[in-house]
């Protein structure tokens, strides 16, 4: 059997359609929680399992094709853009992230995310490994999680060791599919 290619349509970010798989940050419509002077916060959900890994990268711009999805199980995640570029995300998603339920190609949705938006994934979200930086060679995003999962994530890279707190699913070797984001270049 071979290989197909399955197209991704970019579909219009919406507090309510991103609700299963995260939420949008951008500013909240609700007041400010706390304020101090000249400073108003608003508070976000944010879940680790370990000490928080604040870090910046930097995502290329590719073909758009791509088979690889991760989870994680004991953290949310946190993407912020840097300089006003918008992206797209894919996302799948996990009825528990404990379970052994993985996606199928049909499941993915392709989300184009504003310059000036981040995402925060729920802990469990299936999603690419890669951000797809749209009308520039590459987008740099600051990037949250915890130390544990970024560290399993490192040896399984380096050194092949199987993960606890992550999850990866190649649709290629599962379902001998390749997606494709849809007018992407």
């Amino acid at each position: 059997m071979s290989t197909k290619i399955v197209s991704l349509v970019q579909e219009v970010l919406t507090h309510e359609s991103f609700s299963p798989y995260g939420r949008i940050i951008s500013k909240p419509q609700t007041p400010a929680k706390l304020a101090f002077d000249e400073v108003e916060s608003w508070l976000l959900p944010f879940e680790v399992g370990s000490a928080a890994q604040l870090m910046l990268n930097r995502f290329h711009k590719g073909s758009g094709l791509f088979s690889v999805l991760e989870r994680h199980r004991t953290v949310t995640q946190c993407f912020l853009p840097l300089g006003g570029i918008p992206f797209i995300m894919v996302v799948a998603v996990s009825s528990n992230h404990n379970s052994d339920q993985i996606p199928k190609p049909e499941d993915l949705r392709a989300f184009l995310v504003k310059g000036a938006e981040g995402l925060l994934l729920w802990r469990g979200t299936w999603h690419s490994i890669a951000r797809f930086p749209v009308g520039a060679p590459y987008i740099d995003m600051g990037f949250l999680t915890d130390t544990n999962t970024q560290h399993e994530i490192e040896q399984y890279k380096e050194k092949g060791k199987i993960p606890k707190l992550t999850d990866f699913l190649d649709l290629e070797k599962k379902y001998k599919t390749v997606m494709r984001i849809e007018n992407y270049n």
